[in-house]
């Protein structure tokens, strides 16, 4: 199914809201994955993650031979739902030493062991083998034609801007049911998560 999905999609495609709640501070609330994955995910700030200065980390996290940013762009932790951004504020999105990923690099994403859950109290997805993983938040997107600054499917999907050689929006959608690949809006604002150059 999936290789269906991704072969419809290159067909067709050839032509500040945040997560918040933190872990309970007894710890004991927290489910062992929780726990587990703060502790190796989720304590690195902007600088860190994308300064190069954390040199245990290395700002990234290797799944299926792709460094991933363990944020989203304005994030400060995995949970967090980072800043929004249209098509054109996408190309200039990701700082020095990173950049959107490719088509082939989400398809790589996709392959790698995957499941709904929630990490500091949102709900997103995870992918990867430990210690090894990324957490996407479903940090909805802003329809901002149609519904300007609301937030709409906050906590339920996430979209994605992945890079396209056509230069047409796409997105990676995530929820509780699927993962998948499709094209995106323009003037939507969307999450970025980067890669390494």
């Amino acid at each position: 199914m999936l290789q269906t999905l991704l072969s419809k999609f290159r067909k067709s495609n050839s032509a500040v809201a945040r997560g918040t709640k933190s872990l309970p501070s007894d710890n004991s609330k927290a489910s062992k994955f929780e726990r587990e994955y703060t502790a190796n995910n989720c304590a690195y700030n902007t600088e860190k993650l994308y300064g190069a200065k954390d040199t245990a980390t290395k700002g990234g996290v290797m799944i299926n031979g792709i460094e991933w940013a363990t944020c989203n762009i304005g994030g400060s932790q995995s949970s967090d739902y980072g800043n929004y951004y249209t098509l054109e504020e996408t190309q200039r999105a990701c700082p020095a030493g990173w950049r959107l990923p490719a088509l082939e690099e989400i398809e790589k994403l996709m392959q790698a062991p995957n499941k709904w859950t929630k990490i500091n109290g949102v709900k997103g997805r995870i992918f990867g083998t430990p210690p090894n993983t990324i957490f996407l938040p479903a940090a909805g997107h802003f329809n901002y034609p149609v519904y300007g600054k609301k937030l709409l499917y906050g906590g339920e999907c996430g979209y994605y801007r992945f890079r396209s050689p056509s230069g047409c929006a796409n997105e990676f959608f995530i929820n509780s049911n699927k993962v998948q690949v499709s094209h995106g809006l323009n003037l939507s604002g969307y999450s970025v998560r980067c890669v390494a150059e």
